[in-house]
């Protein structure tokens, strides 16, 4: 069994490949030469390598973006095909669930093969006989639980009453007072004035109700002066414009429609809108995948031109030390790219773009490509002006003698390292305004640490 999955995996693999390579080669390979030339000259920015390796690329990159093309419509077409068959498939059923106990009724739409709708009502969730029994008793407990409030006994009631109006469930709940004047019926206590020795019997009666169903329970508590402190009464204060939230245990229960009525299809929703949001959902990821990947392209191009434009004052500095030693510039060349191999090869340096073209330049003078056109490519590739006029100096050099190079590499080296300085400026500048908001947010600490005990001082007077 597994040889046969892996053999069909195989198979959808090979078909998917020999897709991609068939549209990349009747499609692709002759209308699309020009994106490729300019693909190849970005790729070639990243990778120092032989215009034949290029090219694989170039030709892989291709191919790939095919059979991503190739796979989403694939998929598309699937999704498609899909939808319209589940179009005429309609479901066995249509559930819809009803409000919980309490809750009320709400209002439902079907629609009408997917176009005129059809409103009705649902009622709310109802009791059974025993079901009711058990709310009413979790309503009492409930109810009783809450109606202290902050008082630790019904002996011993000095703060309000938190008297709810209702009980889980759906259950209404009304309070009467036994004496209004100490309880109100919203458990407000009246008892500011009173002596700290009078205590005061009061009955508080709680009616439930649901429906035409009514039960009562009787509560006595001995109302008692409070005993509050001046931060108690700060806190009663809020407590009071805060309303108390009631536990509720939902039953999801749910009713059946059949899907077809009087030979009228009956749907749960729009079904054709929403399948056209999921196809356009579907076109905009597609989108957006090919974008990401192309501004990571852009990025990594920038961050090679900012490489290269670091790089440039220590590639002249160190022609101007090897030519001023006494070797001509093929030998100088050559020293600089071995010394960046052995570099990498023992860790102490990481791959830099200027360097890596520097080696593939002494790869071509091996292989019989002349010293001027080699040093043309190199400026070539490295896609910056001051890489430009340097090799227009070495190239005149082969022209016309040695004559004044040296002079001229080091005027340049001092323009390398001027132009390095000022970038230098430029990102600190960069760094210095980004540093601007946190160093605004620490401000704020500041004058917060600094002002707030004095506020706090002058609010205790």
């Amino acid at each position: 069994m597994k040889r046969k999955r892996h053999t069909k995996k195989k198979e959808k693999a090979s078909i998917l490949k020999r897709g991609t390579a068939w549209c990349y080669e009747k499609f692709w390979r002759q209308r699309g030469s020009a994106k490729d030339r300019k693909l190849m000259g970005s790729l070639r920015l990243l990778y120092p390598v032989s215009e034949k390796e290029l090219e694989q690329m170039v030709q892989a990159h291709r191919k790939e973006q095919i059979r991503l093309v190739l796979l989403f419509s694939i998929v598309l077409l699937a999704a498609g095909i899909l939808m319209i068959l589940l179009s005429f498939v309609p479901p066995k059923s249509i559930q819809i669930e009803r409000n919980d106990y309490g809750d009320g009724e709400r209002t439902e739409t079907v629609y009408q093969n997917g176009k005129e709708a059809i409103e009705f009502d649902v009622g709310e969730q109802e009791y059974g006989e025993e079901e009711l029994e058990e709310a009413f008793k979790t309503g009492f407990e409930t109810l009783k639980k809450e109606m202290l409030g902050e008082n630790t006994s019904s002996s011993e009631v000095r703060s309000s009453l938190k008297l709810l109006t209702e009980a889980p469930g759906g259950l209404k709940a009304e309070w009467v007072s036994g004496n209004p004047d100490i309880i109100g019926e919203d458990g407000t206590l009246y008892n500011e004035d009173w002596d700290e020795k009078r205590k005061e019997l009061v009955d508080l009666t709680l009616l439930l109700s649901y429906g035409s169903k009514i039960e009562s329970q009787e509560y006595h508590l001995y109302v008692q002066a409070p005993i509050l402190s001046a931060n108690e009464k700060l806190q009663k204060k809020i407590r009071d414009t805060i309303t108390g939230t009631e536990e509720k245990t939902r039953t999801q229960k749910t009713f059946t429609l059949p899907s077809v009525i009087e030979g009228i299809q009956i749907e749960r929703t729009q079904s054709a809108k929403q399948r056209i949001i999921i196809l356009f959902l579907i076109v905009i990821l597609f989108i957006l995948m090919f974008y990401l990947k192309h501004t990571k392209l852009k990025e990594r191009i920038e961050k090679r031109q900012q490489e290269v434009l670091e790089d440039y004052p220590g590639i002249v500095n160190q022609l101007v030390l090897y030519l001023g030693a006494g070797m001509n510039l093929k030998a100088a060349f050559e020293k600089m790219s071995d010394q960046y191999q052995q570099d990498r090869q023992s860790g102490r340096k990481e791959f830099r773009y200027a360097y890596q073209e520097l080696y593939v330049m002494m790869n071509q003078l091996k292989t019989g490509t002349s010293e001027r056109m080699a040093y043309e490519q190199y400026a070539k590739r490295m896609g910056e002006n001051c890489y430009l006029r340097l090799m227009t100096l070495v190239v005149q050099n082969l022209q016309k003698g040695t004559l004044g190079l040296l002079k001229a590499l080091s005027e340049e080296e001092e323009s390398a390292f001027a132009k390095r300085l000022d970038r230098a400026r430029k990102k600190g500048e960069e760094a210095g305004t980004r540093l601007l908001f946190p160093m605004l947010l620490l401000l704020v600490v500041v004058m917060a640490v600094v002002m707030l005990p004095a506020v706090f001082q002058f609010q205790s007077y």
